[in-house]
């Protein structure tokens, strides 16, 4: 043992040596638990981060299920309106009586779409700052320059409307919307020059009736007309009407027109600006069987070719017309218009032959028309835009009246040119 010591003494570098592991030892033994402590945090910060992540996963969820609430009450509250909007064009009940009062009002509707469900209602705007000028208070007022600055209507215009204000309120458990808006008649401004307004040659045959004197919508001549009595036909000048066999043509018919008032194309004969084809009309695009299952019920409709069928029944505006048709490129006798090959590449739409006992009641505006025939009725007016080449016949017992109440009615008389719209 004495001779141990001594070589240590002798080395001091194995005496420190033997410092360095018992101290190595010690520590050992000294931070014996760490690794668990060290565990421990890494477990905490990890179910501390899991925790974080799933109550943000049930944020998020609980946020887009409102937001997927909120957003169907919008739309069920939005059916309401569409639906109040159809009970404004379609059912008398919510005809507003003239002279207009801001007594009206009209029973509410009431429905159901995806579990919501909603009440509308329709009442007149009143006017309680007299803004149109004539020193009354709480009246009605009406889409014409007096209120509405920007309108295009004339003041005092007999085709100013009243401002009706819808509101729609939709509910399912928590989630409700309600959604105003004011809402008004869009004029057409028919571009009609007789009950039939054509740009070609005419032919009455048969015991057709054609009557530019005014019935009302109910195909009844109006005690109280709604506006003159026009030509029974009236085609521009250098066009011939002929009236044979049994058929009646009243008043007389005029072939004398100018060329530029008789319309060539929707737009002209609706008064719309002349991109109408794709600002304006585009939604109403449908097919021919679209005017017949159902028939047509205060709707527009554009067939955009031949119309295929042989019976015209329902209410509202049907217009066969193809895209790009000009009846002047068609018309060798308008050099300065005339395109053969435009002409073969956008030839018209033919509404070929209306025959059968079926009535119809509005407007048709056709490219071109082979025959009215059968036993059928048009209540309303009737415009082809026919090229010089294609004549117009009438045949059978048809009877054409002509109407502008029915036109007013069905055609420019129709609700749904919004003016505002708010979410409360």
């Amino acid at each position: 043992m004495q001779r141990h010591d001594t070589a240590i003494a002798a080395r001091p570098w194995i005496a420190r040596r033997h410092s360095v592991r018992r101290g190595a030892q010690d520590l050992l033994r000294n931070e014996r638990g760490v690794a668990l402590v060290i565990a421990l945090l890494v477990l905490v910060t990890l179910t501390v981060l899991g925790l974080g992540t799933f109550f943000n996963s049930s944020t998020d969820v609980q946020i887009s299920g409102n937001q997927k609430g909120a957003s169907q009450a919008l739309y069920a509250s939005e059916a309401g309106i569409a639906d109040m909007i159809d009970a404004l064009n379609s059912n008398a009940t919510y005809t507003p009586p003239t002279p207009y009062t801001t007594s009206w009002a009209p029973s509410n509707i009431t429905g159901t779409v995806n579990g919501f469900s909603y009440t509308a209602q329709v009442r007149h705007r009143a006017d309680s700052t007299d803004c149109d000028g004539d020193g009354v208070a709480n009246e009605v007022v009406r889409y014409d320059k007096s209120c509405f600055p920007g309108s295009p209507i004339p003041i005092g215009s007999a085709n100013s409307y009243p401002v009706e204000v819808i509101t729609a309120t939709s509910t399912m458990g928590n989630y409700q919307n309600t959604t105003v808006v004011e809402v008004t008649k869009q004029k057409f401004t028919v571009a009609k020059t007789g009950a039939l307004t054509a740009r070609s040659n005419v032919s009455l045959l048969g015991n057709i009736t054609v009557d530019g004197r005014t019935y009302d919508a109910n195909d009844n001549l109006a005690s109280t007309p709604c506006g003159n009595a026009l030509p029974s036909v009236a085609t521009v000048t250098g066009r011939s009407v002929s009236v044979g066999g049994s058929s009646t043509a009243t008043p007389a018919p005029i072939t004398n027109v100018a060329d530029n008032v008789q319309p060539s194309n929707p737009c002209e004969a609706l008064g719309l600006p002349s991109d109408c084809e794709t600002s304006v009309l585009t939604p109403y695009v449908r097919s021919s069987a679209d005017v017949q299952n159902p028939p047509m019920s205060g709707s527009i409709v554009w067939v955009q070719g031949d119309y295929g069928t042989n019976c015209l029944s329902g209410t509202g505006l049907l217009i066969v017309h193809r895209p790009g048709y000009d009846p002047r490129r068609c018309d060798p006798a308008m050099p300065a218009f005339y395109n053969a090959t435009d002409c073969a590449a956008n030839p018209p739409a033919n509404l070929g032959n209306i025959t059968g006992n079926c009535s119809f009641k509005g407007l048709v505006l056709a490219d071109k028309i082979d025959k009215l025939a059968g036993t059928g009725t048009i209540t309303g007016a009737v415009i082809s835009f026919t090229d010089i080449n294609v004549a117009t016949l009438g045949a059978g017992n048809f009877k054409l009246h002509y109407s502008c109440a029915a036109i007013d009615q069905f055609v420019g008389g129709k609700v749904g040119y919004k003016l505002s719209w708010e979410r409360q």
